[in-house]
């Protein structure tokens, strides 16, 4: 599940407190968004049609590049224990993804 709210516009998406730097959302300059995704509440299965094939295992990749710059990737259980600290979700970042990988 993925929860998407403007932050400009609903003034609970970034709490008091919230320690996540101000950046704008590279898909659209004019907004910023806190965006949250529960990786056990999604799931994906193989698809084949014409045009083409996706393993199932896409689903992994696309939370890796999600959590790289667009959105917080955790479980729930590890949602729950932020909100019960009342932390933001960690979100990673592009420069911070690639360093990390095994090249």
């Amino acid at each position: 599940m993925a929860a998407v709210v403007p932050a400009e516009t609903h003034p609970e998406a970034r709490p008091a407190g919230d320690r996540r730097p101000e950046r704008p959302n590279p898909c659209n300059n004019a907004l910023i968004y806190a965006t949250e995704h529960l990786i056990d509440a999604t799931d994906t299965v193989s698809l084949r049609n014409a045009a083409g094939h996706a393993a199932a295992d896409t689903h992994r990749v696309l939370n890796v590049v999600m959590h790289s710059q667009f959105a917080a990737v955790a479980t729930t259980d590890k949602r729950i224990g932020y909100v019960h600290r009342q932390e933001p979700a960690a979100i990673g970042n592009l420069l911070g993804s690639c360093v990390q990988a095994p090249y």
